[in-house]
């Protein structure tokens, strides 16, 4: 179902099969290959269009403020905002995938640069998860995913995974297949999950709040992740 391609820019592009509407919305951060689902979204988040047309790509939508850009691309499909504003680009392009319809959501160069746009990513994909989309962001060698109210497993990792309390105390969370198990409740301000290590298949879940989970993922599995193991 999955295979790499040379695009005609010469950037890889991961493209992938999808049976439900999904979103990649890229930014202006290094990163490594594009990950793509077949009929998915693809909008670029003020810089990220750089990234989109090095790959030979043309993005759906493109939005932002484009101080990261140095300039105001022109098209119908550009939506532009002031400088001055409540939302990062990022934050834009989440609004702007759920409100045309996607259920997933993967976040590709917004990792890796500044730590505080770093953190304002992981409270993007939060705030999707919190509003019943699945949601993830990639770097070059692992990946980020939130969970809010369900399960998720992670298929064949081997390496570290990090789960995090984001928002609030996570009742009922379980961890199970990583070496150090965990059943109870996680505390923002405790980094009791931090470091684990997944042998093979890990499972983890959370009655009640969102996770944060780091974990050993290449952002091409990462959609598999998004599509075929989220219960939620």
């Amino acid at each position: 179902m999955k295979k790499t391609e040379t695009s005609p820019g010469g950037g890889n592009v991961w493209k992938k099969k999808t049976r439900q509407k999904s979103a990649v919305i890229v930014g202006a951060s290094e990163f490594g290959a594009i990950p793509m689902m077949s009929d998915a979204l693809l909008i670029a988040a003020d810089g990220g269009l750089k990234r989109i047309e090095s790959c030979g790509l043309s993005p759906d939508r493109v939005i932002g403020d484009f101080d990261s850009l140095g300039g105001i691309p022109q098209g119908e499909n550009v939506l532009v905002y002031p400088p001055k504003k409540d939302d990062t680009d990022t934050m834009l392009a989440s609004k702007l995938a759920l409100s045309l319809g996607a259920k997933r959501v993967l976040i590709c160069g917004a990792l890796g640069g500044r730590d505080d746009h770093s953190f304002a990513t992981l409270t993007t994909i939060a705030w999707i998860s919190r509003h019943r989309a699945r949601a993830a962001a990639v770097g070059d060698r692992y990946a980020v995913f939130a969970l809010t109210n369900g399960s998720l497993v992670l298929p064949g990792v081997v390496g570290k995974v990090s789960v995090f309390a984001f928002g609030g105390t996570a009742r009922g969370v379980k961890l199970e297949g990583l070496e150090y198990p965990f059943d109870g409740d996680l505390d923002p301000f405790f980094p009791i999950g931090v470091s684990n290590e997944a042998r093979g298949e890990a499972r983890i879940s959370v009655e009640e709040g969102t996770l944060i989970i780091y974990a050993n993922v290449a952002p091409e599995r990462a959609l598999d992740i998004l599509e075929e193991y989220y219960d939620r």
